[in-house]
């Protein structure tokens, strides 16, 4: 893509490496099921979105080591969104809440 430039990337050995080296915000995982709903969590600009794979989500010791775990409400009995969605959802309203969306110009 033509913004890949734009994006920092980091990649780690393991998810333990990651827990180790990025201690400075929640671990948030946006998981299907959660009674959390995002649009009711309140986000911080420090907070670290957890996404698992599309296919089969995450392991459950993932989730456990997460500070909070959130959702996007769906119908019943109906697949989930799939990832790029969800992550576009939660991530700009995370960024809506903090006031880092592109174009803000309330105060904070």
């Amino acid at each position: 893509m033509d913004y890949e430039e734009m994006a920092r990337v980091q990649r780690f050995v393991s998810w333990q490496s990651f827990c180790d080296t990025r201690q400075e915000g929640r671990r948030v995982a946006v998981i299907p099921g959660s009674p959390q709903r995002y649009v009711d969590f309140s986000f911080s600009p420090s907070d670290l979105l957890i996404m698992g794979q599309e296919s089969s989500g995450f392991p459950a010791h993932i989730v456990e080591e997460c500070h909070e775990v959130v959702s996007i409400p769906m119908v019943p009995e109906r697949r989930s969104l799939n990832l790029a969605i969800a992550a576009a959802i939660v991530t700009t309203e995370a960024l809506r809440q903090t006031h880092q969306l592109l174009g803000d110009s309330y105060a904070i």
